[in-house]
C-alpha cells in the first residue's frame, strides 16, 4: 500500500511540475500587437491580459495552488502588472485594473516563501513600472498658444500629472516591501535605488522626477518602519547612497518653479509631488543637513551662475518656511547648520544682485531658530 501511495505522489508531483511549465505560456508577452480595450492603443500583450477578469482570477488562483513559480513566470507577472497604455482621453493607466494588480501581488506574496527574497523584491520593484517608465508628452490639437511661457507651464503640468500617475503603484510596492519585515531589504535594494537616484541625462525630466520620488518613498518607509521598532539593522543608509539621495533631492527641488507660482491649484499639485521628499527629510535629519550643505556649497562655487544661485536660495527659503519641517530644523544640530549657512550666504551675496534675497534667507533663519531649540 505504501508503495502505491508513493507512486501516486510521484505522479501528482510530475503532473504539477508539468502544469507549472505549461502555464507559463499563458503569461508570456506575445510577439503580436493586439488592441487594448478602452484604449486606442495597440501593444504586445500576454494571453492572460486578454482574458476576462474572472478568468484572470482563476488563473492566478491556480498559480497560488501550484506554488514554486519559475523565475520566468514571476518576471512575466511583473511585466503584466506594470504594462501601461494611453486611454482615449490622453491619460496613462495600467492595462489591468488596480484590483487585478492587487490580486496578483497578493498571490505572489503568499508564494514569497517558495522563491528567494531577491526574486521577490525584483518582482515588487518591476511591478510598479518605474524601471521602464517613458514620458510621452500629450499632443495638443488645439490652436497654437502664442504665449510661450503658458505653453511651457502646460508642459510642466503635464509632467507632474505623469509623475503622480504612478503614486498608487509606488504606494503598493512600498506596502508589500514593508510587509516583508526583513532587515536586509534596504541593503538588497540599494543598487536599484541608486540607479533611480542617478539623475541620468538620457531620461526626460518627468522620468527623473518620477524615479527620485519612488526612491525617496521606499527609503522613507524603510527608515520609519525600523525606527518605530527601535531596531539597529542594515537599514541605515550607506554614505554613497546618502550622497546620491541628497544630490537627487536637491536637483529635484531646483526643477520646481518655487517662488514663481501663487496659484492654489499649482501649490496643491506641488505638495503632492514633494510629499515623499518631505517624509524622508522629516524622518532622516542627516538628509536634511546634507541638502543644506549641498545648496550652500553649490551656491558659493565659482562655477555657479547667478540664475542657479537665485534658485538655490529660493529652495532653502521654501524649505525653512514649511511648517511641517520646522520641528526638524529646530533640532540643535540642524539649527547650527542653518546658522552657518546663513552666515555663508550673507557674506557671499552682500552688496550684490542677490543681496535682498540673501537677506530674506538670513531673516527667515533667525525667525525660525529664535524659538526653542530641541535638544
Amino acid at each position: 500500500i505504501d508503495g502505491r501511495e508513493d507512486r501516486e505522489d510521484e505522479k501528482l508531483r510530475a503532473f504539477c511540475t508539468s502544469l507549472r511549465s505549461s502555464i507559463v505560456r499563458l503569461f508570456v508577452t506575445s510577439n503580436k500587437l493586439r488592441k487594448i480595450s478602452l484604449s486606442s492603443c495597440t501593444s504586445k500583450l500576454s494571453v492572460f491580459e486578454e482574458l476576462p477578469e474572472a478568468a484572470q482570477r482563476i488563473a492566478m488562483s491556480l498559480i497560488g495552488v501550484l506554488r514554486f513559480p519559475s523565475e520566468k513566470l514571476v518576471s512575466s507577472l511583473a511585466q503584466i502588472c506594470c504594462r501601461r497604455c494611453r486611454t482615449e482621453n490622453g491619460a496613462e493607466s495600467n492595462v489591468l485594473s488596480n484590483q487585478m494588480i492587487n490580486y496578483i501581488l497578493g498571490v505572489v506574496q503568499t508564494l514569497s516563501r517558495t522563491i528567494s527574497l531577491q526574486q521577490y523584491l525584483t518582482f515588487l520593484v518591476h511591478s510598479c513600472g518605474i524601471h521602464s517608465a517613458r514620458y510621452d508628452p500629450i499632443t495638443n490639437d488645439s490652436p497654437e498658444v502664442d504665449d510661450q511661457n503658458e505653453e511651457g507651464n502646460n508642459s510642466f503640468r503635464d509632467s507632474l500629472v505623469f509623475v503622480t500617475s504612478y503614486d498608487y503603484a509606488i504606494a503598493r510596492t512600498c506596502r508589500y516591501i514593508c510587509q516583508s519585515r526583513s532587515t536586509k531589504i534596504l541593503q538588497m535594494l540599494t543598487p536599484v535605488l541608486a540607479s533611480w537616484l542617478a539623475w541620468n541625462d538620457s531620461d526626460a525630466l518627468a522620468v527623473k522626477m518620477l524615479k527620485v520620488r519612488a526612491a525617496t518613498a521606499v527609503l522613507s518607509c524603510q527608515v520609519l518602519l525600523f525606527r518605530s521598532k527601535d531596531v539597529v539593522t542594515t537599514s541605515t543608509l550607506t554614505p554613497d547612497l546618502q550622497k546620491r539621495v541628497v544630490e537627487a533631492v536637491s536637483n529635484f527641488f531646483l526643477c520646481l518653479p518655487i517662488g514663481v507660482t501663487e496659484s492654489v491649484e499649482e501649490t496643491t499639485n506641488y505638495e503632492q509631488v514633494i510629499s515623499p521628499l518631505m517624509a524622508l527629510m522629516k524622518s532622516s535629519p542627516s538628509i536634511t543637513t546634507g541638502i543644506i550643505d549641498f545648496c550652500v556649497n553649490s551656491l558659493t562655487s565659482e562655477e555657479c551662475d547667478m540664475t542657479k544661485k537665485e534658485l538655490l536660495i529660493q529652495v532653502l527659503i521654501f524649505l525653512i518656511r514649511r511648517k511641517d519641517l520646522m520641528p526638524t530644523f529646530r533640532v540643535i544640530s540642524i539649527s547650527k547648520k542653518l546658522q552657518e549657512a546663513a552666515c555663508k550666504i550673507e557674506s557671499h551675496t552682500c552688496k550684490g544682485p542677490l543681496d535682498a534675497l540673501g537677506g530674506t534667507f538670513c531673516i527667515s533663519v533667525q525667525v525660525l531658530i529664535g524659538s526653542k531649540i530641541i535638544e
